[in-house]
């Protein structure tokens, strides 16, 4: 049996991990005519850069925590770029070491970076500013802190 020290350093390293995520099925149905988008992912890894394309887009992360084949997935942040994906993306690799980074973006690049993936979509630039406002109102990322007014205006109303 172990020890009540052991006990607590458990409890604590498991609310570490602790984060709170809004699961809106309303919101959803605001982005039901973008069914066909088509997202492709790839490993958060400095090594997997070099296969990411040079055009703008959306991008997000998420956690797969890859057991037992089981396809659960944690959608943490939704961004835009009207660079390239590939250079938005390698910043955030340097985000990750910088001590002066955003600290909600550096807790999760990493407290789960073994689990983290990227998911990213090829869209026009015009297209960037709104369908990323789109996608983060509806989805409402737990790492994201802009939203619309609107729905802003929802998530901190108390």
């Amino acid at each position: 049996m172990g020890k009540v020290e052991d006990l607590i350093a458990e409890q604590d390293d498991l609310d570490s991990y602790t984060t709170k995520f809004r699961l809106w099925p309303t919101a959803w149905k605001t982005i039901e005519d973008l069914d066909d988008l088509e997202w492709k992912t790839i490993k958060f890894d400095e090594a997997e850069l070099e296969g990411l394309p040079d055009v703008c887009g959306i991008y997000s992360f998420v956690i797969n925590p890859t057991i037992t084949n089981h396809p659960n997935r944690y959608l943490c942040y939704i961004g835009k770029t009207t660079r390239t994906i590939k250079e938005r993306i390698r910043e955030y690799i340097y985000e990750s070491n910088n001590p002066k980074g955003r600290p909600k973006v550096v807790r999760f690049l990493n407290k789960w970076r073994d689990n983290l993936e990227v998911t990213y979509i090829e869209i026009e630039e015009n297209n960037v500013h709104a369908l990323e406002k789109r996608l983060n109102d509806a989805f409402l990322p737990p790492f994201q802190e802009k939203f619309s007014a609107e729905v802003n205006r929802k998530v901190n109303a108390f």
